[in-house]
């Protein structure tokens, strides 16, 4: 069993043990993209603020949907 820290985890071993419901990994992976995520919507698409949280949700919702193929 590994011991690191999550943040020393890859994104590709992260994507595994979230695929295995791994809740752990999967804070990780929010936590390490939510800023990118949120600035490309709110920023760089220029939605507003109720706009740009609700796509942020459900992009992560997509991502966690989709796990198995990223």
């Amino acid at each position: 069993m590994d011991l690191r820290p999550f943040a020393e985890y890859s994104d590709s071993t992260l994507i595994d043990l979230c695929v295995d419901r791994d809740e752990s990994a999967w804070r990780e992976l929010v936590q390490r993209y939510s800023r990118l995520i949120y600035y490309t919507i709110k920023v760089r698409c220029g939605f507003k603020e109720d706009d740009a949280e609700e796509i942020y949700q459900k992009v992560f919702i997509k991502i966690l949907d989709n796990l198995e193929k990223i």
